[in-house]
């Protein structure tokens, strides 16, 4: 069982190697930046394109929302 217990431990040790912890945390902090980093810069433009999207689209336009409120059936669908 001290086997056992000593293993665990050593693991432990070694999960928080200065070496370890860099080599995990350093994929997260570069993707987490770069992804930023394009949000930043092109938020602006990813929201506008998903807005143009969306209002192309015959479920979530807002002239086919006012029309199901209206009646059942959407006419802008017919």
């Amino acid at each position: 069982m001290s086997d056992l217990l000593r293993s665990f431990v050593r693991a432990l040790a070694n999960v928080f190697h200065p070496r370890m912890l860099w080599l995990t945390f350093t994929p997260f902090a570069a993707t987490a930046i770069f992804w930023g980093a394009i949000l930043w810069f092109f938020w602006q433009t990813l929201t506008g394109a998903a807005n143009g999207w969306l209002e192309g689209w015959a479920l979530t336009s807002a002239r086919c929302i006012a029309c199901s409120m209206q009646s059942v059936f959407c006419r802008c669908m017919r």
